[in-house]
């Protein structure tokens, strides 16, 4: 079972219990000995026995896992001396945030704000303003790393980041994610059958073509919110919505749009939080422009995350959102490099999946090519009628790409999408 509120799961008192973890027993064997010293050390409750046995494991190469719990409870021991008077937890000291841990700084912060959040909530419990001040001053410091200083405890007073926290919106959001859990948690009980058959469900089909493919419905619901709601768009909130999706029984799920270049956004949070969360990629799918300059966050991403999937948004003229390029010799210069990739990620050389395992199966070293704007550089009208120039083009591009191995066995699909929101399935001929 996937535990899906590791944000607040210190507050939780159902927590999954410690799981398993392997241990390399390097350096001549100390990794047993450090093992033993941290759980004791934990359980023990003495901080600088447990400082000192975590420095000692990460030394020794004991498991990221089994030093994330032990961090947990160090953070765990600091914050029951806020009861203490005089104390304040110190972010210095490992209480929020500490770089040193594998967890990701954009998901440490998340996590501190949910902290504070609840300091502020519970103020005759722990002094939050203190915290609060105390990690911002921590985030100015000269030698505070990068994506602390970058942070919202770098940029802004602690008085704002308080009024952002306790404003409605963030209080609305807060219930929100709340909703979500539990409807996660629910969506995992077992409930009624549904009564009515397939058959009872479907439509008869008007048109015969479309009643005799097999289609692979690619789900959207995790990538899409930044379009037009202004809730759904966090990296936890996306997390959450990728629970839903999969537990609805999706298979091909486009997790992360990387159209932003370096920039950190929620797109490249959702995949930190899976990482975390030791959430499987199977099935997942990256989708990004294949330009040269636009390609790298994409490629970036399926590297450092092992995502098996790729899916190209193609402008076949320049935009505000794509630079220009040649867009012919630009998508076989990607599937060229991604077929590489996922040769080396162990993928099949050949992705192709039979009809027996689509929808059943999720894919693995696929490429979907999206044409995002052929019916604009086709200048096509109602009647069909198009610029022959242009068309000519297209056609041109479609015989250099097939004459390419790479591009043959990788491309399973050639998606379009509606000209300028007006087409319907008629207008491309189905």
């Amino acid at each position: 079972d996937i535990d899906v509120s590791e944000a607040t799961k210190d507050e939780d008192e159902h927590a999954d219990p410690p799981v398993e973890v392997a241990v390399d027993h390097g350096h001549d064997g100390h990794g047993v000995d450090a093992e033993k010293k941290l759980q004791d050390a934990m359980a023990s409750g003495d901080l600088a026995d447990l400082k000192a046995a975590i420095a000692a494991a990460k030394e020794v190469g004991v498991s990221i896992e089994l030093r994330e719990r032990a961090l947990e409870a160090q953070a765990k021991y600091l914050e029951a001396k806020a009861d203490i008077p005089g104390f304040i937890p110190s972010p210095s000291y490992g209480s929020l945030i500490d770089t040193s841990r594998p967890t990701p700084i954009g998901v440490q912060i998340c996590q501190a704000c949910e902290k504070i959040y609840g300091f502020l909530q519970e103020p005759e419990k722990s002094n939050g303003d203190d915290v609060l001040e105390d990690l911002c001053r921590t985030a100015k410091l000269e030698g505070a790393s990068p994506g602390l200083k970058s942070s919202i405890f770098g940029l802004m007073r602690p008085e704002d980041i308080k009024n952002f926290l306790q404003a409605p919106d963030h209080q609305f959001w807060q219930q929100i994610k709340h909703n979500t859990e539990q409807f996660i948690e629910l969506l995992k009980a077992p409930g009624a059958a549904v009564p009515y058959s397939v058959d009872e469900m479907t439509p008869e089909a008007k048109n015969a073509k479309v009643r005799r493919i097999r289609p692979v419905v690619m789900d959207q619901s995790v990538r899409e919110p930044a379009t037009s709601t202004p809730f759904g768009h966090t990296g936890y909130q996306k997390f959450l919505t990728l629970q839903i999706v999969k537990g609805m029984g999706f298979k091909d799920i486009a997790i992360s749009g990387q159209y932003y270049g370096a920039s950190y956004t929620p797109e490249t949070q959702v995949l930190e939080w899976m990482k975390v969360k030791g959430e499987p990629m199977d099935g997942m799918i990256v989708m990004f422009a294949p330009g040269k300059g636009d390609r790298e966050a994409g490629i970036k991403a399926i590297k450092d995350f092992g995502i098996p999937n790729a899916f190209l948004d193609l402008t076949m003229k320049a935009s505000v959102r794509f630079k220009q390029s040649d867009f012919v010799s630009s998508v076989l210069e990607t599937v060229e490099i991604l077929d590489e990739i996922f040769t080396r990620m162990g993928f099949e050389p050949n992705p192709w999946r039979s009809e027996e395992k689509i929808n059943s199966e999720p894919g693995k070293g696929e490429i979907s090519v999206n044409l995002v704007d052929l019916m604009e550089f086709l200048d096509l009208k109602p009647d069909g009628t198009m610029d022959d120039k242009k068309k000519s083009e297209a056609e041109d591009a479609f015989r250099t790409w097939k004459k390419s191995d790479a591009f043959r066995r990788r491309v399973v699909g050639i998606l379009t999408e509606e000209g300028r929101g007006v087409a319907n399935y008629k207008d491309y001929g189905v």
